[in-house]
């Protein structure tokens, strides 16, 4: 009996703690539904956007400066300053960068094939926190980051 009573404690003593499902947090609930109704707002956001794309050949492009006429083709999402480098340069242009940028720098998007100006004010219509400046008597393209 002694060993039967040492064997049932051996095996007692392997036998492990029933797991239990994880629950929940209740806010958990609160959080995903709020998940579901921003990326609802973005998806609403992405087709309305479409509506206002400038049109390709505006009359405005007739009198742009040299270089930024030069139509291009570009497919972008992600940060302005390195684009807008990018797009200063292929027009022969300056580019500075005025300020630092902030830590939440803006992400633009520019798909397509149009002028260089085209893009330069799609871009600068989606940057909420600063501007894109294009002066012709110095050919520079500037980012602002330090306000109007």
């Amino acid at each position: 009996m002694g060993v039967a009573a040492s064997v049932a404690g051996l095996l007692a003593g392997c036998a492990s703690a029933p797991v239990r499902p994880p629950v929940d947090p209740p806010y958990a609930a609160v959080l995903s539904s709020a998940a579901r109704q921003v990326s609802a707002a973005w998806g609403v956001t992405a087709r309305e956007s479409r509506v206002f794309e400038p049109v390709p050949h505006l009359p405005a492009l007739m009198d742009a400066p040299p270089g930024l006429q030069e139509t291009v083709r570009a497919d972008w999402v992600g940060p302005p300053t390195p684009l807008v480098r990018a797009l200063a340069h292929r027009a022969g242009w300056a580019f500075r960068e005025l300020g630092t940028p902030p830590p939440n720098e803006s992400v633009v998007t520019v798909r397509g094939r149009h002028p260089l100006l085209v893009f330069l004010e799609q871009i600068g219509s989606q940057i909420t926190n600063g501007r894109v400046i294009v002066n012709a008597r110095t050919r520079v393209v500037a980012l602002d980051w330090e306000g109007p």
